[in-house]
């Protein structure tokens, strides 16, 4: 059965959100349960301020995930309004229809599940006697990680932004962009380059920027 490219995305979004959604619950009833958060928040706070705290976060947990979600969404279209507007731009001689990128962005968006499901998986069969700082602390996957002494904590954000699955997730708009345009690795590559990673790369500068100002 040929399905339509709007039924191929609602489909997609479908799936992403439900997997996200599952993977964020069982991460908080399982992997970050409240007995590790009652120790953490005893550690770091005065009973009181510790209580307060475990309450605020079990509030109005629906609308959080609905946020959160939200905002996933919000993402997607804007990369694919961004990358679109290259197109257009740049004058690229394969022109796509709008939907047809936002299909290849949500499909490129799976890679952002992978660290979620590998933490699961680690702290529940490789490394069962863990903290709140160690789950904190997990991020391997970002250049953060692999720097031992920062001496400046406005490079924090910058360092954690640009990691492995991010680089994976160009990797994959590319190619896939590639297979709708029809052109070249190059094109497709220089495409991305121009939009996308042009775009976060400002952002980063920009909030670099505020975190300076602010601090300073």
């Amino acid at each position: 059965m040929h399905l339509s490219t709007n039924k191929k995305i609602l489909i997609a979004i479908a799936i992403f959100l439900l997997i996200d959604v599952l993977l964020k619950l069982v991460y908080k009833y399982y992997i970050i349960n409240t007995e590790i958060l009652i120790q953490y928040y005893h550690d770091q706070f005065s009973e009181l301020s510790a209580e307060l705290k475990l309450k605020s976060i079990n509030q109005n947990l629906s609308i959080k995930l609905l946020l959160a979600e939200t905002f996933i969404v919000f993402k997607m279209i804007l990369i694919s309004g961004i990358i679109n507007l290259g197109i257009l731009l740049f004058n690229y001689k394969s022109k796509i229809p709008f939907k047809k990128i936002l299909y290849v962005v949500i499909k490129s968006y799976f890679i952002f599940l992978i660290p979620g499901i590998i933490q699961i998986l680690w702290f529940s069969f490789f490394k069962e006697n863990y903290s709140v700082d160690d789950l904190m602390n997990f991020n391997w996957h970002t250049l953060l990680f692999w720097i031992y002494d920062l001496k400046y904590d406005f490079l924090r954000y910058p360092l954690s932004v640009i990691n492995f699955y991010e680089i994976l997730f160009w990797i994959f708009l590319i190619l896939l962009l590639k297979k709708e345009l029809g052109e070249s690795l190059w094109v497709s590559s220089k495409l991305v380059l121009t939009t996308y990673i042009l775009g976060l790369f400002t952002w980063i500068v920009f909030v670099v920027f505020i975190i300076v100002v602010v601090a300073g």
